[in-house]
């Protein structure tokens, strides 16, 4: 059980804290509309997503970018960043919900904000895994 909660170590503040925004965008709005279940919907894909991807990332999870591992298998076989788009389609879902301008300015700077991130980790990887990281990369996306 230590082992499996070690692979989440990082990520649960994050879940909480989408989880909370969520909550409260339901109880600002008191009432479910179309986006709304479309938004609590992706929330929810999001942060399953999220959980699997942290899980199959496992030891190789890092705040700052290093590179450990490269991890090339599950969700990562598809997508190179899927906690990075997690997060993003995450707070997509609560812009959804919240249905005013001011979350899409929070969602404008948290994609601005992963692509750098995900620059700055694919810079760390290609240095140490050179043709092996680019040929993962030409059969991803983001």
């Amino acid at each position: 059980m230590k082992t499996i909660l070690n692979k989440f170590k990082g990520s649960t503040s994050d879940i909480i804290l989408i989880f909370i925004l969520g909550y409260l965008a339901y109880a600002y709005h008191r009432s479910f509309d179309k986006s709304d279940v479309i938004g609590a919907c992706l929330i929810i894909f999001s942060v399953t997503t999220w959980l699997v991807a942290r899980y199959q990332l496992g030891d190789a999870f890092s705040v700052l970018p290093q590179s450990k591992t490269l991890v090339t298998k599950g969700i990562y076989s598809k997508i190179r960043h899927p906690i990075y788009f997690s997060s993003i389609l995450a707070v997509f879902g609560l812009c959804l919900m919240y249905k005013e301008a001011w979350p899409y300015l929070i969602l404008f700077a948290l994609i601005i904000l992963q692509t750098f991130r995900a620059k700055a980790e694919e810079k760390v990887l290609s240095q140490k895994f050179n043709g092996e990281f680019f040929a993962y990369k030409k059969s991803t996306w983001f």
